[in-house]
């Protein structure tokens, strides 16, 4: 063209590429750019003629430039030109296309002055309940987005600057980031992307990401200076588990966007949703903003977890959390990977629209008359005075004071509902009129907070606190007189799923301001303050255990409370859809997790809330709940059926609350999962993969649910190994499905072989009284004749008894035919009696049997109570009598073909145990 060879493109007096013989190149990647001040009159002049019409270059639609040459500013363009830097658009599969144009009115022009490639035609099948599929507009291989350089390393971290050489499209793009690759530990890497020039807001909650010891990293990272490409590989299998274009990440002021290749495509986490646990790779979108809406597939709800588990193809894992509390889409997609953009351990009843204590009392009474176990009464709203929080309805809850006295002297708790919002003419909330919400950003709310629930616990001695409202929820979009014009109201790009509201939609307006900067960046973490602030104030009130409930939620929240996933409704779907929102929040680290048992919205069955208590009373967090307009719901309102279901599962529910206590105790101090995918345990069978309508308490208990209408016999999944129903029959698995009859009125539940459940005897009406009951170990031998398990305790309400020591912890192994017992630490004062030991799984009937060298009397009367129908009916066999030893204790047992009970009288489990049988 116009018979250049060789010359140059300049912009704001540096050279970013060269002519030679007709063609532009870029510089390479070693050369930086040049001042070239003197260049652009001689180059101007060599043109020769001014250039018209608009011409693409480096991927960008200018005009034309109307000027040989400009001080102001200098740039050279050319018409006309093709050129090896052209966006590379070609054997680009449609999985492995990337958004480059998310925000909306995309056109073929605005998608190519992004310098990406515009494509409209696809073969991959559109996701129309999303209202996505293959983007339109997507990266080139080639795009350079952002340039890696000033690349560094030492044992511990990689750097690198990061500089933007095209613009995103978006406003404000920050031109230069900083790179850094913490190596935390051997398992655990952080990457930290930030502005280079300027302080941006980091959320102020810390994170446990000091370096720790580094010996035998389980993984290498690697950073590409030349393809902008950042890895981390596992080392022992060489699977990629994080791949990313560093060239293609957007980060600007208001979109960060980055994406990254997933290993397979077993995909789990990423909440709060409403929907299967394993997460949909076909064009999938999930939104991340706290927002009062009922649990609905595709759309946002109360929480916000950036978080995701990704199964690799031999049963290994690895996760991700992006610590961002903005809104966010995460976008899932086939090929597959994944786009960022940013008290009481019993049964609870409750219900809104009880109208008066009367009737809160006559619904506790009638459950408990029809012998169902019950530890916890809650009141919603209606207990307050016109809604008002640190309040009370005089009229109709005039007794409130003396009933919660009733209640504690029963060994019984009460919980009360508190909402964020505060008047402005009493303080108080939820009036008819202005309302305010507590910054609790602000240093001196958490003392406010504080005084105000102190100052209503001298009222009322409530126990636990439900906090409700706090995404927070506004009955206006923003405020009486809407929000103001501003980019943080109205952002070029909005993840608010497909439904196109405003961020500030039934909430406040992104512009508010908050002590720590504006509502925009401070949404998602208002739950998580107030959870702290709630959580430090019970501690200083009572002295005792928090027991704190939060409808919204953040990553880390799990510490300060749990949470119930909100207004779900009466159906089958909704009670389905309830296992993988605990097996999700459980990878959360919110381990107190439930759901309103029966539903909230719309009215249920008999059918349905019998089968929802049978699964209810293995949520972590067991409550009943429902909406004032709909029928009462309680089990003892609603007949024999869900009666005897409900006593049923919470019977055995309570039994072996030991050994849930015990999980929780694991999950307190090591971040274990207390409600497990059947994965966790069996990672290298793919048939576990899927399964979210069956889960494990811990590594041993398998809970099997019926979970549709007009069922009583369905297929579960049991993986490959000795499983026993509580029956005590034995189910030899090779990893197969197996059919099961369930009737209505009873659940079902799978010991696994080889471990060791510590458990009570037959329980009492609560848990406070259960717990005095004597301990029973329940030992399901594998198929090597092998179990161990392990129990905590101590007094279940007092503070920071692992920190101190004050609690007790018993280890169990069985091996060729002996159990024993090892006390790993004896800081709680309990005589923790022991009432019967079950050894189920043996090869032969026991002829003798020795507990501490004391040979124990067979006791025939004990044989013939063993044949009773299930494990329940067993803990109430007859005590045998054998010889007491100078201490007083004594043993007898009786053994039947797979089964031994052995009974004992005056035997402590903090003495070691060994038991012998023959």
């Amino acid at each position: 063209m116009l018979g250049i060879t060789s010359s140059v493109i300049i912009t704001h007096r540096q050279m970013i590429g060269k002519f030679v013989e007709n063609k532009l190149e870029r510089p390479s990647r070693g050369e930086s750019p040049r001042d070239m001040t003197n260049v652009g009159p001689n180059l101007a002049r060599s043109v020769g003629q001014r250039l018209a019409d608009d011409l693409l270059l480096l991927g960008t639609v200018v005009p034309h430039f109307a000027y040989w040459y400009s001080i102001k500013y200098t740039v050279i363009y050319f018409c006309g030109i093709k050129t090896d830097i052209s966006p590379v658009c070609s054997e680009i599969s449609d999985a492995d296309k990337f958004d480059c144009h998310p925000d909306k009115n995309i056109s073929e022009k605005s998608c190519l002055q992004r310098g990406c490639c515009y494509q409209i035609n696809s073969k991959t099948t559109f996701n129309k309940s999303l209202s996505l599929g293959v983007p339109y507009c997507f990266f080139p291989s080639n795009y350079d987005g952002y340039s890696v350089s000033n690349l560094t390393c030492d044992e511990r971290h990689i750097k690198a600057d990061l500089k933007r050489t095209s613009p995103s499209g978006f406003p404000n793009d920050i031109l230069n980031l900083r790179l850094l690759i913490s190596l935390i530990d051997d398992y655990t890497v952080r990457i930290k992307i930030t502005d280079a020039n300027a302080a941006r807001f980091e959320i102020p909650i810390p994170l446990n990401d000091g370096l720790k010891s580094l010996e035998k990293p389980y993984y290498n990272v690697t950073v590409d200076a030349e393809t902008s490409q950042l890895t981390i590989t596992r080392k022992a299998t060489k699977t990629i588990i994080f791949k990313t274009k560093l060239s293609q990440l957007v980060y600007s002021d208001q979109l960060l966007q980055l994406s990254s290749y997933l290993p397979s495509p077993y995909l789990y986490g990423i909440g709060e949703t409403s929907g299967r646990f394993l997460r949909n790779l076909n064009w999938t979108r999930t939104t991340l903003f706290n927002s009062d809406r009922a649990p609905t597939t595709n759309y946002p709800t109360y929480g916000s977890h950036p978080f995701y588990l990704s199964l690799e193809e031999d049963g290994n894992a690895n996760g991700l959390f992006l610590f961002n509390s903005n809104a966010m889409d995460v976008i899932l997609q086939p090929t597959p990977a994944i786009t960022f953009r940013p008290i009481a351990w019993g049964f609870h009843l409750s219900r809104f629209g009880y109208g008066s204590l009367d009737t809160t009392n006559e619904t506790l009474q009638r459950n408990i008359d029809a012998g169902i176990l019950v530890d916890v009464q809650w009141n919603d709203i209606d207990y307050m005075d016109k809604n008002k929080d640190f309040t009370y309805d005089e009229d109709k809850f005039a007794a409130l004071p003396g009933f919660v006295e009733y209640l504690h002297n029963k060994g019984m708790h009460y919980v009360i509902m508190t909402d964020p919002g505060i008047s402005c003419s009493r303080k108080l909330v939820w009036t008819n009129g202005e309302t305010v919400f507590p910054d609790f950003s602000h240093p001196k709310t958490d003392a406010y907070w504080s005084k105000q629930l102190a100052k209503f616990h001298n009222i009322i001695e409530y126990d636990g606190l439900w906090i409700d409202m706090n995404e927070p929820s506004n009955f206006y979009n923003g405020g009486s007189d809407g929000c103001m014009n501003s980019s943080y109201e109205d952002p070029p790009y909005i993840p608010n799923g497909d439904s196109n509201l405003p961020l500030y939609h039934k909430t406040i307006c992104m512009t508010a301001r908050h002590y720590s900067t504006i509502h925009y960046n401070e949404h998602n973490l208002m739950a998580i303050r107030e959870a702290i602030a709630t959580n430090q104030a019970l501690r200083n009130i009572r002295k005792k255990r928090p027991f704190i409930i939060s409808r919204a939620s953040f990553a880390g929240q799990g510490r300060q409370s749990g949470h119930w996933n909100g207004d779900i409704s009466s159906t089958w779907d909704d009670m389905r859809y309830t296992i993988p929102s605990l097996l999700n929040f459980n990878l959360f680290g919110m381990s107190m997790i439930g759901s309103d048992i029966c539903g909230f919205s719309g009215n249920t069955t008999v059918e349905l809330c019998a089968r929802w208590h049978a699964l209810g009373a293995f949520y972590p967090f067991a409550r009943n709940h429902n909406d004032r307009g709909n029928m009462e719901q309680d089990p003892a309102i609603l007949g024999p059926a869900v009666i005897e279901a409900t006593r049923k599962a919470f019977t055995l529910r309570y039994v072996f609350l030991p050994y849930l206590y015990t999980l929780f105790a694991r999950s307190r101090v090591f971040g274990d999962t207390v409600i497990r995918p059947l994965f966790f345990e069996f990672p290298e069978d793919k048939n576990s993969y899927w399964i979210d309508e069956q889960f494990l308490w811990g590594p041993g208990l398998m809970v099997v649910p019926v979970l549709y209408e007009n069922t009583t016999n369905i297929t579960a999944y049991f993986p490959k190994g000795t499983w026993y129903d509580v029956q005590l029959n034995a189910i030899n698995s090779s990893g197969e499905s197996i059919s099961l009859y369930i009737p209505l009125s009873d659940n079902y539940v799978a010991f696994r072989g080889g471990y060791i459940f510590p458990a009570q005897s037959f329980p009492l009406q609560n848990t406070e009284m259960s717990r005095k009951q004597p301990f029973v170990l329940w030992v399901f031998l594998d198929y090597d004749m092998k179990a161990q398990g392990e129990l905590y305790w101590d007094d279940g309400d007092s503070l920071d008894t692992y920190e101190n020591g004050n609690y007790n912890l018993i280890s169990f192994s069985a091996s060729q035919n002996v159990l024993k017992s090892t006390i790993v630490n004896s800081g709680y004062d309990d005589p923790m009696k022991t009432d019967v030991i079950w050894v189920v799984g043996i090869s032969e009937t026991a002829a003798e049997v020795t507990v501490n060298g004391m040979n124990c009397k067979h006791a025939m009367n004990l044989t013939n109570e063993m044949n009773a129908n299930s494990l329940l009916d067993r803990l109430r066999i007859f005590k045998g009598d054998g010889e007491k030893t100078l201490d007083g204790s004594s043993c007898s047992y009786g053994s039947v073909p797979d089964v031994l009970a052995i009974s004992l009288q005056e035997v402590s489990l903090l003495s070691p145990l060994t038991v012998m049988w023959k």
